[in-house]
């Protein structure tokens, strides 16, 4: 009798653990596909965007001269506000 109450318990046990299993490897897998569907183009080495960008050269050019420009005026070699 004891042992049948076991065993019972021990199926359950293996039962249970293989569903939480199942579904983590499932949810692993969905995320992975996930990702991937949503996965951004690969930039070339420079950063620029591919070759199939749908933005125009000339306004690739100015968003690039205006980071350029921000970047200048808002570069702080030194930060004296926190010396002691």
């Amino acid at each position: 009798m004891e042992s049948d109450l076991l065993l019972e318990a021990f199926k359950l046990l293996l039962l249970g653990m293989g569903f939480v299993y199942l579904f983590l490897g499932v949810t692993v897998l969905a995320i992975k596909a996930l990702a991937y569907v949503a996965a951004e183009p690969a930039r070339t080495a420079a950063g620029n965007p591919p070759s199939g960008s749908s933005l125009p050269t000339h306004t690739v050019v100015a968003i690039a001269a205006a980071v350029h420009r921000y970047r200048n005026d808002h570069s702080h070699p030194k930060d004296t506000e926190h010396q002691p």
